[in-house]
Parts: C-alpha cells; sequence; structure tokens
C-alpha cells in the first residue's frame, strides 16, 4: 500500500491538478475496494465503494475536458488565419523591437473558458506547436495573462516569474522553461470587460524597460484589429 500511495504522489506532482485528483481517488478508494473484495460479507460495500469511485472520476473527467478547451466556434477558418496572422506581425514586431530572433519569440491568444479560468486557444498561437502549455489553466489575476486580465491593462512579466506574475504550482511546470519574457495585452469589449487577451513572449533574456518599450507597437498592431474577432469567437 505505501509504494502505490508513493506512486500515486510522483504521478500528481507531474499532472494538472484536476488529473491528479482523479489518481489519489483512483488509488484511494481502489485500496479500499480491493480490502473489501476479500471479505465476502463486505461484498455490498465494495460495490458502494467502486460506485461512488466511478462517478467521481465522471465528474472530475468531465470537470478537466471543460477546464481544458476555449471554444472559437464563432470564427471561420479565415476568421483564425487572419487573427494568426496578425498575431505573427505582432510577433515579429516586437522581436525586431528586442532585438531578438522571431523564431524564439511566440505568440498566442487567451480567453476565458467554461469554468471562467484562463486558457490558451489553440487555433489562435504563432509558434507554439506541440507544447503542453495547450493546457495551462490560470485564474484572473495569477500570471502575465491572468494580471492584464484583471487589470484591463497591458502586463509585463520578466523571469523569474513571481508573486502574481507566477502561476498555481501545478500549471506553473507547464511553461515552457525557456520563456523569460511576456507581454500581455488585453482586448477590450464595447463595454470595456476584456474578451481576449494577446500574449507575445521570448526566450532571450531582455530588461524590463526594453520589453515594455515594445508594449505601444504591440497595441497599435492588435488593438484596433482583434475586438471584431473577438466578438465573434
Amino acid at each position: 500500500m505505501d509504494q502505490l500511495l508513493k506512486l500515486a504522489s510522483q504521478l500528481t506532482k507531474r499532472l494538472r491538478s484536476t488529473q491528479a485528483a482523479i489518481v489519489l481517488v483512483l488509488v484511494v478508494l481502489g485500496l479500499i475496494a480491493i480490502q473489501l473484495a476479500g471479505v465476502a460479507s463486505a461484498f455490498p460495500y465494495f460495490l458502494v465503494v467502486a460506485g461512488v469511485a466511478i462517478v467521481i472520476v465522471l465528474i472530475l473527467l468531465v470537470l478537466d475536458r471543460i477546464d481544458s478547451s476555449v471554444s472559437v466556434k464563432g470564427l471561420d477558418e479565415g476568421d483564425r488565419a487572419a487573427v494568426r496572422a496578425v498575431l505573427s506581425a505582432a510577433r515579429d514586431e516586437v522581436a525586431r523591437i528586442l532585438g531578438s530572433d522571431r523564431a524564439r519569440c511566440r505568440g498566442n491568444i487567451v480567453a476565458e473558458n467554461r469554468l471562467r479560468r484562463l486558457q490558451i486557444s489553440r487555433d489562435l498561437m504563432v509558434n507554439m506547436d506541440g507544447v503542453g502549455e495547450w493546457q495551462i489553466s490560470m485564474r484572473p489575476g495569477r500570471g502575465s495573462a491572468g494580471v492584464a486580465w484583471s487589470t484591463r491593462q497591458p502586463h509585463v512579466a520578466i523571469h523569474p516569474f513571481e508573486g502574481t506574475d507566477g502561476l498555481e504550482p501545478d500549471q506553473a511546470r507547464l511553461v515552457d522553461p525557456e520563456v523569460r519574457w511576456i507581454i500581455s495585452v488585453p482586448i477590450l469589449a464595447e463595454d470595456g470587460k476584456p474578451t481576449w487577451i494577446v500574449n507575445i513572449d521570448g526566450k532571450d533574456a531582455r530588461g524590463r524597460e526594453q520589453v515594455e518599450a515594445a508594449v505601444p507597437t504591440l497595441q497599435d498592431r492588435v488593438c484596433p484589429v482583434l475586438p471584431s474577432f473577438a466578438a465573434k469567437a
């Protein structure tokens, strides 16, 4: 039993919080079920424990599914291509200002999912193919994008990402360790509420003042163009 619990603990350190909860529920209730299964008179209790485990796991899987996607169903492929083109141009301009290789800079759109947490849209990103950051889920007020969302103002985060610039521990593990700075610019609706966050980040170390100097250019390139797309998403 101790070995199984130790293995479960190691697994949870590599998983998102909901996935970790599933592992722990299965291990703990599984051990209880195994003990009960060996006692003939306890068979009804075994069925109850097994049923509870199945229900809890199903609920957690549903929550994990909800907390792992941002829908942009309102955008057709032409719209998505146009947004990616804006992101690409913004990324290139920021890279030029910072004297960085554009291949080491990336762009993405962060939006609110159905659990009111913020996530990167897999359909709206530049130079981020095949990375674990797709799974990051942050609450408003945490991480560069979360701060920009809650303040409705552009935000710059410089590595090491500490305080509110840092994510919750299970999410922070998913961030590319090479990222050294992030610019987050909110896209606001007509009522002033945020609809999207535009993130541009890079893997070449730069000072805060140097990165902040790129913010106005990024705002000029994306803020006038993207609200109409965000309203449709």
